[in-house]
């Protein structure tokens, strides 16, 4: 019989009995929290600082499509939003710089 490539919890051939752990326990006795405590902190407000996740808060809602259409056609009303919002910007920009030339302007000599 040939040696199978691997090896599987299921071949009659293993002989791997698995490990022993003789390192000490790292668990701190009595720091556990009952589930009656762990819902009393939740109702309250009261979390653990390894289980609390800030949540993600956004003016814009979230559409759900139904189709890819629909999809398509937001995305389009975004691009136009988007171009929009950069003519916009431009714009600001321009009036800024307007807005400091007259004050960068040299002072005449005299004569």
């Amino acid at each position: 019989m040939t040696k199978p490539r691997f090896r599987r919890q299921f071949d009659k051939s293993l002989k791997y009995k698995g490990e022993t752990n003789n390192l000490p326990s790292k668990t701190v006795p009595d720091m556990s929290i009952g589930l009656e405590q762990l819902l009393a902190n939740h109702t309250r407000g009261i979390n653990q600082e390894h289980l609390y996740r800030e949540g993600i808060y956004s003016d814009q809602e979230i559409p759900k499509f139904d189709d890819f259409t629909d999809r398509d056609d937001f995305y389009d009303t975004l691009i136009e939003k988007k171009k929009l919002v950069e003519e916009q910007i431009l714009k600001e920009k321009e009036l800024l710089k307007q807005q400091r030339e007259p004050e960068k302007q040299p002072e005449k000599p005299t004569e």
